[in-house]
C-alpha cells in the first residue's frame, strides 16, 4: 500500500460519517445565502481547508460584517470537522522521536493560531474507532516517507546542532524557505536563512539545506492528505478533468521543482469555483504525454477568447504515491 492509497481508503471511511451530510448542508446554505463568496475569498487565500472558513468567519466577526457570519450551529460543525482533520494530522506528524522540535514545522495548520472551543471537539468514539486501523497504517507509511531517510542522514551529519533550535524558529525557517522556493529565489534567500539559523559556513550548511527541504516536502505531503480529506467531506467526488471539459493540452513544462502540466479548461460547474491547492483527478488517457491520476492545482489563469468564451488554464503538479508534489527537493 502507498500513502496515496491509504489516504483514499481513509476518505472512503470518513465519507460515511454523518458529519459529511451536515458539512454539505452548510455549504449549500452558504452558497444560497451569498455568504460563500465572501468567506471563500478569504478561505482560499489562507488555503487551509475548513480552517480557512473558520478564520474567514473570525475576520468577518472582527469587522462586524454580520451578514457573512456563520451561525453558531454552522460554526460548531465546522469546528468539529476541522478538529477531525487535526486528529488525523497529529497522528501522521511522525517526527516526535526523530526530531521533536520539528513537529510544529511539518503540521500544515501550525502557522495559524485558532483556538477550538473544547465543547466542540470531534470526539465520536465510534467514528474514531472506525478509522483507527486505516489511520495506523497511514502513520506507519509516513514513517517510511522518502523524506524521513534524508532527515535521518542529515541528523547524523549535523551532530546535534539542530536540537538547540526552538520549534518556532524552525517553523519560521521552513515557512520562509518554502516561500523563497515557490518565488523561485532559491539561491540567495535560502542560503541566508541557513546561515542565520544554524550559523554554519561549512559542510553542515549543505545538510541544513537538505534537512529543511525534507521538512518542507513532509509538511506538503501532510497538507495533501488534509486536502483529500477536506474534499471527501465537502464533495461527493473529486473534480475530474477529461475530454468533456479540457479542450487543449499545452504540455509539460519543467523547472527545478519538477514538472507541471498546463491544461485549458472550459468552466462547466466545479471548474469555475476551483482554487490553487485543490486536488483534481486527470483522466485524459494520453499515455506517455500525460499520466492519469491526482494532481494539485498550482495556479489558475483566466482567459477569454472568441472561439471558447471564458476559459481557464490550470497549472497542475502531479501528486505521487507518497503525496509529494516537489520530488526534486529530495534530490
Amino acid at each position: 500500500m502507498t500513502i496515496q492509497k491509504d489516504t483514499n481508503n481513509l476518505c472512503k471511511l470518513i465519507q460515511s460519517f454523518p458529519l459529511k451530510k451536515k458539512v454539505q448542508e452548510i455549504f449549500y446554505r452558504l452558497d444560497k445565502s451569498g455568504r460563500e463568496v465572501m468567506l471563500a475569498t478569504i478561505a482560499s487565500q489562507i488555503n487551509r481547508q475548513f480552517l480557512g472558513y473558520l478564520l474567514a468567519n473570525h475576520s468577518a466577526k472582527e469587522q462586524k460584517q454580520n451578514p457573512y457570519l456563520l451561525s453558531l450551529q454552522e460554526l460548531n460543525i465546522l469546528e468539529q470537522v476541522h478538529n477531525l482533520l487535526l486528529h488525523i494530522t497529529d497522528a501522521i506528524c511522525v517526527l516526535d522521536n526523530l526530531l521533536p522540535n520539528a513537529q510544529l514545522s511539518i503540521n500544515p495548520y501550525s502557522d495559524y493560531n485558532y483556538i477550538l472551543n473544547k465543547d466542540k471537539l470531534f470526539n465520536s468514539e465510534t467514528e474514531l474507532k472506525l478509522i483507527s486501523d486505516t489511520l495506523n497504517v497511514l502513520k506507519t507509511n509516513f514513517k517510511n516517507h522518502p523524506s524521513i531517510y534524508i532527515i535521518e542522514d542529515c541528523l547524523k551529519n549535523l551532530s546535534g546542532v539542530e536540537s538547540s533550535i526552538r520549534p518556532e524558529e524552525l517553523l519560521n525557517c521552513v515557512l520562509n524557505y518554502r516561500q523563497a522556493i515557490i518565488n523561485n529565489s532559491f539561491t540567495d534567500i535560502t542560503r541566508n536563512l541557513e546561515l542565520e539559523l544554524f550559523n554554519q559556513q561549512d559542510l553542515k550548511t549543505y545538510y541544513t539545506g537538505k534537512l529543511i527541504r525534507s521538512l518542507i516536502v513532509l509538511r506538503d505531503s501532510i497538507f495533501n492528505v488534509n486536502q483529500f480529506l477536506y474534499q471527501a467531506l465537502r464533495y461527493e467526488k473529486p473534480m475530474i478533468l477529461n475530454r468533456d471539459n479540457v479542450f487543449a493540452n499545452e504540455g509539460l513544462h519543467q523547472n527545478w521543482l519538477g514538472e507541471v502540466i498546463y491544461l485549458k479548461v472550459q468552466p462547466i460547474a466545479k471548474e469555475a469555483y476551483s482554487h490553487p491547492g485543490d486536488v483534481v483527478l486527470v483522466s485524459l488517457k494520453l499515455g506517455d504525454l500525460l499520466k492519469d491520476g491526482f494532481y494539485r492545482i498550482d495556479k489558475i489563469n483566466l482567459y477569454e477568447s472568441s472561439n471558447f468564451g471564458l476559459s481557464l488554464t490550470f497549472v497542475l503538479r502531479e501528486i505521487n504515491e507518497n503525496m509529494v508534489c516537489y520530488p526534486q527537493l529530495l534530490i
